[in-house]
Formats: C-alpha cells, sequence, structure tokens
C-alpha cells in the first residue's frame, strides 16, 4: 500500500510488534518514505492512525505547530465523520471517478494514452474505507 504525501510516495507497512516495540500505533519515516502502522490494531484504529501520520507529516511539511494531542485529536474526529456519514465515502468515489475520467480524456486529446499510467490515485483508502464498510454490515 503507498500513500501519495506532498509529491512522495510513502510505503505503508502493517507491522505486528510496532506498539509493542515502540509503544506508537502508528509512526511515519519522512527519510525512507516509510508509514508504519500496528497491524493488530482493528481495521477504525487503523484507519485513525493512517490519518495521524498523515497530519504529522502536514503538520512538519507545512510548519502548522499543531501539538501531538490536536494530532490525535483531529485524526479521530476524522475517522469519525468519514465512517459516520455515507455520503462523504460516496463523494470521495464520485470524484475520483470523475478526476479519472478527465484525465483519461485530456490523455486522449493528445494521443499517447497507450504511454502514460494515468491512474491519478492509490486506491488504498478506498480500499480501507470499503473494508470497514463491509464489516459494519456484515456486523
Amino acid at each position: 500500500m503507498v500513500l501519495k504525501l506532498f509529491g512522495h510516495k510513502i510505503n505503508v507497512e502493517f507491522d505486528s510488534e510496532l506498539e509493542k516495540n515502540t509503544g506508537s500505533y502508528g509512526m511515519i519515516e519522512l527519510n525512507n518514505l516509510i508509514c508504519r502502522i500496528d497491524s493488530q490494531l482493528p481495521k477504525t484504529m487503523k484507519l485513525t492512525a493512517i490519518f495521524h501520520e498523515i497530519l504529522e507529516t502536514s503538520n512538519y511539511m507545512l510548519e502548522l505547530g499543531l501539538d501531538h494531542k490536536q494530532i490525535t485529536a483531529i485524526a479521530s474526529s476524522f475517522t469519525a465523520a468519514l465512517l459516520d456519514n455515507r455520503i462523504l465515502s460516496d463523494l470521495i468515489s464520485d470524484a475520483r471517478n470523475s478526476f479519472d475520467g478527465t484525465v483519461k480524456q485530456e490523455i486522449k486529446k493528445i494521443n499517447v494514452e497507450e504511454k502514460i499510467d494515468y491512474t491519478p490515485f492509490d486506491h488504498s483508502l478506498t480500499s480501507i474505507i470499503e473494508s470497514i464498510k463491509k464489516e459494519k454490515i456484515d456486523a
């Protein structure tokens, strides 16, 4: 799984020993472009941890000055809003499909479609959201 942040592809690794070895559910190593998430977490907590690490990266890159407590609160709130409001995941899906279609049309216009990988987004977040929705439905 890959996160694309600030023009960088960050590999997401799930580690069953992360919390035990570090005391953290997630961590990001920008110098190595790796995000580690504890694989023992429930899916909703994995999603929160990923949002947390995205916020940590944004905080660092944009020099926002957020403290850890603020980042944790925002990540938790964002996860809850996304999971509790299906309209948000539907809008994300619609926006992704719309953007993907626009990119394909532009590529066809310049007649180089077969030479360009036009997948604009990594579908990692979508697959996590779909897994969580399925888990809620099955429950």
